[in-house]
């Protein structure tokens, strides 16, 4: 499926870039904070369908549905990359899963803590009464546990300036530093980019101020920052907060 833009929507399962996939369920799904990469592989090799999002060949967001095939399917991991928003790539994912072919007419499912509007679109609603749920123990499958650490949570806006002839190095630092960050509990809330290429601003949220200590003190964060210093990038590190809306 073509769509504007030069975006285009496939469920080929040979095509998918496994790697790809990884990064941006671990640089920007919020929900699966809890999930390791083999994980990640299982359940997309698992999943009745994974629909991926190509912008000149490149991966920029999948979702993926878990079904029985026949009358009930739940959709996850609907997830598109910063710089690919705003274009209805999400939109056009969500909408060509559930309504397409015979899953048109199945019982969907999901979960969201910020998309409501743009599922209300595809006809999702709150349960009715005969809908129960048991929750389960990891961060992602409790709502409860989901909303405990953000309420408590720490914000920070990180500035990298990165010189042109660094990309390479700071992206190699990146892949390597954010299962660290993982294990203390921070991550990627948002990440925005210049048009140059050479300015990224991060939104990082941590558990508490003594968790980014912790981070910073990793001997994991240690071993690769040559990287970092080879790169040449320079970093500003802000802590902020959350407006209220309005």
């Amino acid at each position: 499926m073509t769509l504007p833009g030069g975006y285009e929507l496939d469920d080929d399962r040979a095509r998918l870039d496994l790697d790809a996939a990884w990064d941006l369920i671990e640089r920007y799904a919020y929900w699966a904070r809890s999930r390791t990469r083999d994980v990640v592989e299982r359940q997309l090799a698992g999943s009745w369908r994974v629909l991926a999002a190509y912008h000149e060949d490149q991966l920029v967001g999948f979702a993926r549905a878990m079904a029985d095939g026949e009358t009930l399917g739940y959709l996850a991991d609907v997830v598109v990359a910063p710089e690919h928003r705003g274009r209805g790539v999400g939109r056009a994912l969500a909408r060509a899963m559930v309504e397409e072919g015979a899953a048109a007419g199945w019982r969907w499912m999901l979960h969201t803590r910020d998309a409501h509007g743009l599922y209300a679109e595809l006809g999702f609603g709150p349960a009715g009464g005969n809908y129960l749920e048991r929750p389960g123990t990891s961060w992602e499958s409790s709502p409860a546990l989901a909303s405990e650490p953000i309420e408590a949570s720490v914000l920070y806006v990180a500035t990298f300036h990165v010189p042109a002839s660094g990309v390479e190095a700071f992206q190699a630092y990146e892949r390597a530093v954010l299962p660290v960050m993982r294990a203390h509990g921070g991550r990627v809330e948002r990440r925005l980019r210049g048009s140059d290429g050479q300015v990224e601003v991060h939104v990082l949220r941590f558990p508490s101020a003594g968790a980014l200590d912790a981070y910073r003190a990793d001997p994991g964060r240690a071993t690769v920052a040559h990287l970092f210093e080879q790169s040449g990038t320079t970093m500003h590190l802000q802590p902020v907060a959350d407006l209220p809306p309005g």
